[in-house]
């Protein structure tokens, strides 16, 4: 549920779960690769993982986004994720061109907060 406010410079939206709610498996995954989707409106994304014991780290910092150049980055080596490891998903607007509120929705008009990401199952 998306709701950015017209004329913000830096709105954020944030999405927070538990790597087991994303995924729907409830064991461990190899995160492989990962890539933000935004639409016009996005300006920067990143993704943070949070093990049980509190430790975060960074897994992913787009700071200047571009919906013309949308990537996918590969790890060179996987990152073991746990089931209840936390999950963060930031992704930022600027909506200073707009006069109304931007919602979520498929079309480039709308918005998204997206990740797409590649795991497996370790062998």
């Amino acid at each position: 549920n998306i709701s950015i406010p017209p004329d913000a410079s830096e709105h954020t939206e944030n999405i927070r779960r538990k790597v087991k709610n994303l995924s729907g498996y409830n064991g461990p995954l190899e995160l492989r690769a990962m890539g933000p989707h935004m639409h016009k409106l996005g300006i920067s994304s990143n993704a943070t993982l949070t093990k049980e014991d509190g430790v975060s780290s960074c897994l992913m910092d787009v700071p200047y986004y571009d919906f013309n150049w949308q990537r996918v980055y590969t790890y060179s080596d996987p990152i073991l994720m746990q089931p209840d490891d936390m999950f963060e998903l930031n992704c930022v607007f600027d909506s200073t061109t707009q006069t109304e509120t931007t919602y979520w929705g498929d079309g480039t008009g709308d918005e998204m907060c997206l990740m797409t990401v590649f795991a497996s199952v370790p062998q």
